[in-house]
């Protein structure tokens, strides 16, 4: 039982207080009845929801506050707290998912934007080259220790600095602006930057999911895009967000968030349009003009053939127009890698059981083969 939940029961326990406090009052003791009869309706509705009809397979136990996310200007969002966390993901049944260590370091350097992010392979002394890693939970390591994600391994192999800059739920649109903000600038350092594109990223760069409330909203403009602001402000979607976050009184009611977020997610997916496709990859396009001006290179992981929680992507997305733009990209001097190259994307034993994310082995397979591309 969580806190939002005790809070719920608290206030109703206060509303039928004040019910019967005020029961001589007939005019303010009506209204009172009326709104306790709708918050313990809702509540409930909750309780039922919370214990017996939500599909939370798992839960996840943490020795620090791993998970609790702070507000940041270019990010939208990053993990509050720096330093080393373990963290469990438990299934339903009790079992063990994964049970690892998570190290989270403060940005540094004179272009710091104070993000904090994943520790990778650090070669103390060497400072004449760097590898940047940008994505999402795939590129974080989600479910395995800071020396087995592939950020890590590709820099290990290839003896050069790397710093992670994945982190849970990211899209294109956080690569493109922690790019912007962060590197797009001359460096003495010979550096590489690696992106990891599942399809996703195209729903969350629309900023089609709750948790992009805050993130930088991007419009395409000609061949390249345009910052708006921050999402909630400029995103229908993200403004439903907003709204659902105080109906839910601040996600107390899980029900009517989950039900939003279904019903919403659903629509943006069903709706996408060719602009939501250019808006991902003209980001990519600028990010390889202006590595190519500071004679940078740039890999895009391309995860091909991957079911996402079990949701074919091919019948979500347009996989012949992705195909397209991946193709436009060479042509444009990107460095596309498809993950499939590195090991087969359809056989389960390359994914952690009942997580999804890539295991340690898959890890060091993709490692090894984006080094070949960096460090030749």
């Amino acid at each position: 039982m969580d806190a939002k939940f005790i809070f719920l029961l608290v206030v109703t326990g206060m509303l039928w207080l004040l019910t019967r406090l005020i029961k001589k009052r007939r005019g303010w003791h009506n209204f009172f009845v009326i709104i306790f009869s709708i918050f313990i309706t809702l509540v409930v509705i909750e309780t039922a929801y919370r214990f017996f009809l939500k599909k939370n397979a798992f839960t996840l136990k943490s020795n620090k506050n791993f998970g609790t996310y702070t507000q940041h200007p270019v990010a939208g969002y990053m993990i509050a707290d720096t330093g080393a966390t373990i963290t469990a993901k438990i299934a339903r049944n009790g079992d063990t998912i994964y049970n690892t260590e998570y190290t989270m370091v403060p940005d540094s350097g004179s272009s710091s934007i104070g993000l904090n992010h994943r520790a990778a392979y650090n070669q103390r002394g060497n400072d004449s080259a760097q590898i940047v890693f940008l994505g999402c939970s795939i590129t974080f390591g989600e479910g395995i220790s800071d020396s087995e994600t592939f950020a890590y391994k590709t820099g290990q192999l290839c003896q050069t600095p790397a710093v992670n800059f994945g982190l849970s739920g990211y899209g294109t649109h956080q690569a493109y602006n922690i790019y912007q903000n962060h590197f797009n600038k001359p460096s003495s350092a010979k550096r590489s930057f690696v992106y990891s594109f599942i399809p996703d990223h195209i729903l969350r760069a629309k900023c089609a999911y709750p948790w992009n409330m805050n993130d930088p909203y991007f419009e395409v403009a000609g061949d390249s895009v345009a910052l708006k602001g921050k999402a909630s402000s400029h995103s229908s979607l993200a403004r439903t967000y907003k709204l659902t976050r105080y109906l839910s009184l601040f996600n107390s009611f899980t029900f009517i968030t989950d039900v939003t977020t279904s019903v919403v997610a659903g629509k943006a997916a069903q709706g996408l349009e060719k602009s939501d496709y250019d808006r991902v990859f003209n980001m990519l396009k600028t990010i390889q003009h202006s590595a190519a001006a500071h004679n940078e290179k740039f890999v895009v992981v391309y995860w091909d053939k991957y079911k996402w929680k079990e949701v074919d992507d091919a019948k979500v997305f347009d996989k012949e127009l992705i195909e397209q733009n991946m193709e436009a990209l060479k042509q444009a001097g990107v460095t596309v890698i498809k993950a499939s190259q590195a090991f087969d994307v359809n056989n389960q034993t390359y994914f952690i059981p009942g997580d999804g994310h890539p295991t340690p082995l898959a890890n060091q397979l993709l490692a090894e083969l984006i080094s070949r591309q960096i460090c030749k």
